[in-house]
């Protein structure tokens, strides 16, 4: 019998902003229009405590990345993703 217990995983103060900046561009705008972003941001944070430590530590290093690359992204001003005026953002990504 395997063990299934849950990682103690909870999503930063800035992963959550950052996330709050792309759920509206990588999600169907009915997420934001019936007002279920914090409830997906939830969500994505128990999925996360579900997966295995390599792959969350992977989508976690992937997170990270996007949120800094930003700053040498030409146009960007040298701001962070979770910074960016959302056309800004939505270019980016």
């Amino acid at each position: 019998m395997s063990d299934t217990t849950l990682s103690d995983y909870r999503h930063s103060r800035s992963t959550r902003a950052l996330l709050r900046k792309i759920v509206p561009i990588v999600l169907p705008p009915e997420v934001v229009e019936r007002d279920r972003m914090d409830a997906t941001i939830d969500h994505m944070e128990l999925s996360m405590r579900a997966l295995p430590t390599p792959v969350r530590l992977g989508l976690r290093a992937g997170l990270l990345a996007f949120e800094w690359m930003s700053v040498l992204w030409p146009g960007n001003g040298g701001w962070n993703a979770s910074q960016l005026d959302p056309k800004r953002l939505e270019r980016y990504y």
